[in-house]
């Protein structure tokens, strides 16, 4: 995961330059990711975000278990 200030429409990986583009994971979630070299893109925090509950948690975990 490759985490920016602001966000990009190419990627900034050596020798890639794909396009970023929204990606659907389904259920109103989408991350942002390199149609080349598939690298996820993410805005950094500057809010401190509340802690998120055990339900969230656990669908952030069943989602996201295929990027790793």
């Amino acid at each position: 995961m490759i985490e920016l200030e602001a966000a990009v429409t190419t990627c900034v990986a050596p020798g890639c330059g794909g396009a970023v583009v929204r990606h659907s994971l389904g259920g109103g979630q989408s991350v942002r990711r390199c149609v080349r070299c598939f690298r996820r893109y993410q805005s950094r925090a500057t809010a401190e975000v509340p802690p998120r509950g055990r339900l969230r948690r656990m669908l952030d975990e069943f989602v996201g278990w295929r990027d790793e």
